[in-house]
């Protein structure tokens, strides 16, 4: 008889200690190191500040003032980003070969400015500077 209640007594502790693990605890715990959080970095979505030349489209590009947009020309063929006539800030990048980035134009005022391929007439984009 005093083999069970000793037996009964252990299992009662037991089970109190898991119950007692499973409801929580009124010990309080010690805080963990903190993980830092990393600092946010920018990073346009257009994969920076570069316009993506590809099925004969420009992609959209909007930049902040003082930034140099380059063109990556992901088609089979050569294009040119020429600014219009009409636009307040004359740029052309010259041919761009297929796979190739053209080289960098800085647009150091705000405004949107259309383009246009001089290749393919029906190629045209904007770059919006804010």
């Amino acid at each position: 008889m005093n083999r069970e209640k000793s037996v009964a007594s252990i299992l009662a502790i037991l089970l109190g200690a898991v119950l007692s693990t499973a409801c929580g605890s009124s010990t309080p715990t010690a805080p963990g190191t903190p993980t830092p959080t990393p600092a946010p970095t920018a990073t346009p979505a257009t994969g920076g500040n570069q316009v993506t030349i590809s099925g004969f489209a420009f992609s959209a590009l909007t930049v902040p003032m003082g930034t140099t947009v380059t063109w990556k020309n992901l088609d089979s063929t050569a294009h040119t980003a020429t600014a219009d006539a009409a636009s307040a800030f004359q740029f052309d990048t010259g041919t761009i070969n297929a796979g190739a980035t053209s080289k960098g134009i800085t647009f150091s005022q705000m405004g949107a400015f259309a383009y246009h391929c001089n290749f393919h007439s029906s190629m045209h984009g904007t770059i919006t500077v804010q």
